[in-house]
């Protein structure tokens, strides 16, 4: 969904826009320098217990990213410090990320590129606990097994590993179809 916190709005930013289309003709920043896909992990499916980082938090304050598009890695890590905070007291949680992958809500198959990737804060977003059957804005990062990163599909067809160490605006970057900075890993 690109390096927004966007779930259904006119700035969000990524190949995949949600009730429009976008011809290929909108990457702009080019097939090979854009994030299309990507890893996350499933849900463990337990309503019983949080799993971290496999489950989400809802009802988590995201006030402090005040810059909605490509938000800097200050306001991403005060978002991780709120979340922590959130994940000792966990009242309510969703499991089933990734359960249903063939509907297009982000806690089912949609990540975003506004946090890195494996990010060492629980995934987040302000709806209450019934949230999950609807869209919401948040924070959605990709998340893998691996050490060290995830792998990610481009736009062009290609997959790389990146690093879950790659420099936050330059991940948001290549989440980003149109933002005029075109970034490549090489």
């Amino acid at each position: 969904m690109g390096s927004t916190i966007y779930w259904d709005n006119v700035l969000e930013n990524g190949p995949i826009v949600r009730s429009r289309d976008t011809p290929i003709a909108s990457i702009l920043d080019g097939l090979s320098n854009t994030i299309l896909v990507s890893e996350i992990l499933p849900g463990d499916g337990s309503s019983a217990t949080f799993t971290y980082p496999r489950d989400m938090l809802p009802s988590v304050d995201i006030s402090m990213i005040t810059t909605p598009v490509m938000p800097p890695p200050d306001q991403v890590a005060a978002l991780a410090a709120a979340n922590e905070a959130a994940m000792a007291s966990v009242s309510a949680h969703h499991s089933n990320l990734g359960d249903t992958w063939g509907c297009t809500a982000f806690m089912w198959t949609t990540y975003n590129t506004v946090a890195p990737p494996n990010w060492d804060a629980p995934t987040s977003h302000p709806g209450g606990s019934g949230a999950w059957l609807i869209g919401v804005n948040g924070v959605f990062p990709a998340r893998s097994y691996h050490p060290g990163g995830v792998n990610a599909g481009f736009c062009d067809g290609s997959v790389h590993f990146i690093p879950e160490t790659i420099d936050l605006v330059t991940y948001q970057r290549l989440g980003a179809r149109n933002d005029g900075q075109p970034v490549s890993l090489e």
